[in-house]
């Protein structure tokens, strides 16, 4: 692939000449951007769908610069977030005092039942994948529940990256792809060719891959335009506040 890595270093090089004489508007230029610049270009994207907002800062310097996302991702963080209303189901009273005559504290053989109503936002992991929330699912996937109130809940995440084990790593290396970038947009409209995935999947799994929630012609578009990028994307922190990211509930 040697063609491609000239092209690439040749773009790379043109990309930051052009950078530097723009100020740093360029992505992958090398020149930091005005902070200003980072503020108003990351208000602008808050009104797209969280997962176009968030690539876009990716692969450009906006990055996480007055990250807010839209009030349907927001409703969905919250709604994977909910564990089910529970009660605590009580031990009889004869075996409760048998258990205490013997030293023993009856609570530890209570259980909870789970009831019927609302679930409850609560703190702690939280993982959407396979769950019906698939606007939580496509945006920050996993994430933790950090603080509950009333008023507004606090959630933290990684840094926003497209770097995974189970990836090829080519993907966010900045290597000028183009072959792959084609290969990504050919699975979206015949994965029966013969096309096998990059991880090397059978037919039969990467068609299962394809109808998954993470496979829409969107993420295919997104992966070769990674693929075609001459430089590596910076991550940036999911944050609207030095807390994490708040989600004002009075606000949905």
């Amino acid at each position: 692939m040697d063609f491609f890595r000239i092209a690439g270093d040749r773009i790379r090089s043109t990309l930051r000449s052009a950078d530097r004489a723009l100020g740093g508007l360029l992505p992958g230029g090398g020149v930091p951007a005005a902070p200003t610049l980072r503020r108003m270009a990351g208000s602008a994207l808050n009104v797209l769908p969280a997962p176009a907002n968030l690539f876009i800062r990716y692969v450009t310097p906006v990055g996480g610069a007055n990250l807010r996302l839209d009030k349907k991702t927001e409703k969905s963080l919250l709604r994977a977030a909910e564990a089910p209303p529970t009660r605590t189901v009580p031990i009889s009273p004869g075996l409760s005092k048998k258990m205490e005559a013997l030293g023993l504290n009856p609570e530890l053989l209570a259980n909870q039942e789970v009831m019927p109503g609302p679930g409850v936002v609560a703190p702690g992991p939280v993982t959407p994948y396979g769950g019906k929330e698939q606007a939580a699912s496509l945006s920050l996937g996993s994430y933790s529940v950090d603080r509950v109130t009333p008023n507004k809940v606090v959630i933290s995440d990684l840094p926003y990256d497209m770097v995974n084990p189970s990836e090829d790593p080519e993907l966010v290396r900045g290597t000028f792809r183009p072959d792959k970038a084609l290969a990504e947009i050919r699975g979206v409209f015949d994965n029966k060719s013969g096309y096998l995935d990059r991880r090397g999947l059978d037919k039969a799994s990467y068609s299962t891959r394809q109808q998954s929630n993470f496979n829409t012609p969107a993420t295919a578009v997104a992966r070769a335009l990674l693929y075609l990028l001459p430089y590596t994307p910076e991550p940036y922190e999911i944050k609207n506040s030095p807390e994490g990211y708040v989600i004002n509930r009075d606000e949905l």
